[in-house]
């Protein structure tokens, strides 16, 4: 309440309180002559109404702005909260449509541990493209124009190359860094499974494994999907045949490992 509010009460009370007192006291002092100019107690009745009337006109209309002012408040609160959640619905739906991919086709890329998970497996309604002792050349000159020849919209490329050549990271970015733009131009999705961990050769480590899979994980497109089948195995175990040739049993691991992956990111 602002002062010029308390000092209109002040005054209506104080208006109050001289009606009263001319109603009262021509009561007290009967016997006396009023002055003259004094008004009669219809007149002082007809004036205490008019006083009344006129409050309670005020208090009605004070009433009347305050109800107006909180329905205003309240639609404007429904209608930023209709628009809010209009906002989320629309997001929503944007990130459904953004997420939503519909699959044709996977397309499994890679050297001998590829064409020995084909030979485990079957097709299973996957395109294959593998080569025996495959390194960046193959994929290259080879892979990447067979690559080409079969993407379409849909397709999901799983990549599992440099078993052969642990030396060559940065030939595969550069390469990928090219290649993967255009096959999601296509409507593809791109994915790197990890070059999986060998097993007492004396040729390749895993520490050198787990390096190669460092600088191709922090080096490829934001874009690019990546299948962590290294950690799983050494955590869950495996077997070779050789020393990097996993047994039959191993290679339905990765394969059932890297669908799991693949369904958990929404592909079916």
């Amino acid at each position: 309440m602002n002062w010029n509010d308390v000092i209109m009460k002040k005054r209506k009370f104080s208006r109050w309180i001289l009606l009263l007192c001319c109603l009262f006291i021509p009561a007290f002092t009967a016997g006396a002559k009023a002055p003259l100019g004094t008004p009669t107690r219809e007149v002082l009745l007809d004036m205490a109404w008019d006083c009344l009337e006129e409050y309670n006109f005020s208090c009605i209309r004070t009433n009347a702005v305050a109800v107006s002012k909180a329905t205003q408040i309240m639609s404007e609160k429904e209608e930023q909260t209709e628009t809010q959640e209009a906002e989320t619905e629309q997001q929503t739906e944007e990130q459904s449509s953004e997420t939503s991919f519909d699959v044709t086709q996977y397309i499994f890329v890679g050297d001998s541990r590829t064409v020995g998970m084909h030979e485990t497996v079957g097709d299973s309604g996957c395109v294959w493209i593998g080569q025996v002792s495959a390194g960046l050349s193959w994929f290259q000159d080879t892979a990447v124009g067979e690559i080409d020849e079969s993407v379409t919209q849909g397709s999901v490329i799983i990549i599992n190359m440099g078993v052969n050549d642990l030396g060559n990271a940065w030939g595969y970015i550069d390469l990928l860094k090219e290649k993967i733009p255009q096959w999601m131009e296509k409507g593809a999705e791109v994915y790197y499974m990890s070059v999986n961990p060998v097993e007492n050769h004396p040729y390749i480590s895993n520490e050198d494994i787990a390096n190669f899979n460092n600088i191709l994980y922090n080096n490829l497109p934001s874009e690019t999907g990546w299948i962590e089948t290294n950690s799983y195995l050494l955590e869950s175990g495996y077997s070779t045949q050789d020393g990097v040739h996993f047994d039959a049993e191993t290679y339905q691991k990765i394969f059932n490992y890297t669908m799991e992956v693949l369904s958990g990111f929404g592909r079916q």
